[in-house]
């Protein structure tokens, strides 16, 4: 940010300390390799902060995914609400989890039986930033 310039959008400004946290979630971060999909429910370590269940896998490159089930959820606006919600959810705390540092694929599956109200979708990534890296950690020793 030069002289006179202004942050990018999606960008929040924290004058105390002179820094950008990055709220924004491009399209290059979200995973789209079904080797990659492969991969993570074959060996990828699990964590349930319900109504989300988080799996991951180191040694990928970085990238997040999203799903809502078709088995509970029949009609597509529904399971693309819950994508939507999730999405922002990650998007808000993803500076806490910092997990974009790292080497590894994310895939954040609901396993609620019912549509998600935010709060619900907030206190479990709320959660699981307190919870999260210390399992991830768990798992490398």
């Amino acid at each position: 940010m030069g002289a006179g310039s202004s942050p990018a959008p999606g960008t929040l400004v924290d004058s105390t300390f002179n820094s950008v946290a990055d709220f924004r979630l491009p399209k290059s971060q979200i995973l789209k390799k079904k080797a990659v999909f492969d991969a993570l429910f074959a060996d990828g370590k699990s964590a349930v902060f319900f109504p989300i269940k988080i799996l991951w896998l180191e040694n990928q490159p970085f990238g997040v995914a999203f799903i809502a089930p078709r088995r509970a959820f029949k009609k597509a606006h529904d399971r693309n609400r819950i994508k939507r919600l999730l999405r922002e959810g990650y998007r808000l705390h993803k500076n806490l989890l910092d997990l974009h540092n790292k080497n590894i694929a994310v895939l954040f599956i609901y396993i609620g039986k019912k549509m998600p109200l935010w709060a619900e979708i907030d206190e479990a990534f709320k959660k699981m930033v307190q919870e999260l890296p210390s399992k991830i950690e768990e798992t490398q020793i």
